[in-house]
């Protein structure tokens, strides 16, 4: 495990999300897709009861093996209490409601290695299917501020 998966790891993830992107907002330019993700994220924190700078994610970029199709993973947490299923469809339907785009929201089960497989930190497969790896995640605030604590504390 490398370090980066190894601190993100000690994180409370809560959520794993996938979210596509509609043909419009590919290559759109950064601040148009910025201001749709950061409406969802928002919206994200208002469902699961937690202000927006308290909400922790991690973000990767990507495309798709077969069709080349931008989309997004994303780690989640920083809740008070687990979304309910309530909760994670709403989720689903405001990122599909605002781009006309596919989503999908689960449960963060730490079995299945989720923060390995948005760090794409793996496999020489999945490292070679990018450029560079380490340009392409973005973490929250909530995030950064979380690791700096864990490091102090070490």
């Amino acid at each position: 495990m490398n370090p980066e998966t190894h601190a993100l790891a000690q994180v409370n993830w809560q959520l794993f999300i996938t979210l596509t992107l509609p043909q419009d907002l590919v290559g759109a330019g950064d601040r148009r897709l910025g201001s749709v993700c950061f409406a969802w994220l928002r919206y994200v924190a208002e469902c699961g009861r937690v202000h927006f700078n308290d909400l922790k994610w991690c973000q990767r970029s990507e495309l798709g093996e077969l069709t080349g199709r931008p989309h997004f993973h994303f780690l989640l947490g920083g809740f008070p209490q687990s979304l309910t299923r309530r909760d994670r469809f709403a989720v689903k339907n405001k990122w599909e409601s605002l781009t006309h785009a596919m989503s999908r929201v689960y449960k963060f089960d730490t079995s299945l290695r989720g923060v390995g497989y948005v760090l794409k930190g793996g496999t020489a497969y999945e490292c070679g299917k990018f450029r560079n790896s380490a340009d392409m995640v973005v973490l929250s605030e909530s995030v950064a501020r979380s690791l700096g604590r864990l490091l102090l504390a070490s």
